[in-house]
């Protein structure tokens, strides 16, 4: 017997699709005011709920859900409030305006080109392209964008060819300035379980900033010149550390994990769509092209645009 969702105009039933799209199936409550609450919740007239009608998750809001286990489950107390009923079906709200809503509503509102600051915004373009033709300047408010090679955002040194050396040479020197720190402190005979305290919270921090976006695609020399950094410390301190393909392996399947736990992340579609039909696991990239597309977390923008930062970067790829 299949089960199918009550909800109005819902076609979704429990099936493997479903589970693949991440919606799962909830039961009504049993016996209680709360169980009246979701039958008034759907609106439909003489709707009275049984022991096996269903409501699926599209009607929850996600803080809803009980996600801890391995079952995902609602919390205590939950009422279906998501829904897009019918013009016949939507009750009638009052609106009320004051004098202050209605001049913000007359007043026009700032273009968002307008807030950038020309000076400060600078252009990257990054193209796959095997021909690649010659672009347009962007021109903002009648003034040329500057074009860079390489543009430092949030900490990381982002290049046109995404090669990463810019970033692997900033990374690499800044473990090497901390690494003088660390034998200093050897000098001076600290004891190897605050050396370790040490190299964690500073150097790692260094050598291990946002490694999901770039430790998987960088060269294998620039590999070895971290690793042979990351072995330097673990002797000055006398243990043998992690390497860095290591890490970045564990830090990003982590963030896999989570992705995958979080629907609502922008992510989470790509990535559940790639799951095998039969053993629900990730499928492997089949091509080096996608590889490399998908290596900085995988680039699907054309453009963006960051008022904070006043960036504007173009991403070209076929």
């Amino acid at each position: 017997m299949l089960d199918f969702c009550a909800a109005y105009g819902c076609s979704n039933r429990r099936s493997l699709q479903t589970r693949t799209r991440g919606i799962t199936f909830h039961v009504f409550p049993k016996t209680g005011e709360r169980r009246r609450q979701w039958e008034l919740a759907l609106r439909r007239d003489g709707f009275v709920s049984s022991g096996r009608t269903l409501l699926c998750s599209e009607y929850f809001r996600s803080e809803d859900f009980d996600r801890t286990g391995q079952t995902v489950r609602l919390k205590d107390g939950v009422v279906p409030t998501v829904f897009n009923f019918p013009a016949h079906l939507q009750r009638p709200e009052a609106t009320r305006s004051t004098t202050t809503s209605r001049r913000a509503e007359d007043e026009p509102q700032p273009n968002v080109v307008s807030i950038l600051n020309v000076a400060k915004t600078r252009e990257m373009v990054i193209d796959f392209r095997r021909v690649r033709t010659s672009l347009l300047p962007l021109c903002i408010l009648g003034e040329d964008v500057a074009v860079v090679e390489d543009y430092k955002y949030l900490g990381v040194h982002l290049d046109n060819g995404l090669n990463w050396r810019i970033n692997t040479d900033a990374v690499h020197k800044k473990g090497m300035s901390r690494l003088y720190f660390l034998r200093k402190l050897r000098y001076f005979h600290v004891c190897s379980k605050m050396l370790e305290i040490f190299y964690r919270s500073v150097v790692a921090s260094a050598l291990f900033f946002a490694p999901v976006c770039w430790g998987g695609s960088i060269r294998a020399g620039d590999t070895s010149r971290i690793n042979k950094l990351i072995r330097k410390a673990g002797s000055v301190i006398g243990i043998k550390l992690d390497p860095f393909e290591a890490v970045v392996e564990r830090r990003t399947l982590n963030r896999l994990l989570s992705i995958m736990d979080n629907p609502t992340h922008p992510l989470h579609l790509q990535l559940d769509s790639q799951r095998s039909s039969f053993s629900n696991r990730l499928l492997q990239l089949r091509s080096a092209i996608t590889q490399q597309i998908t290596s900085g977390w995988k680039i699907t923008l054309c453009s963006i645009v960051s008022l904070e930062y006043n960036h504007v970067v173009h991403f070209t790829h076929i």
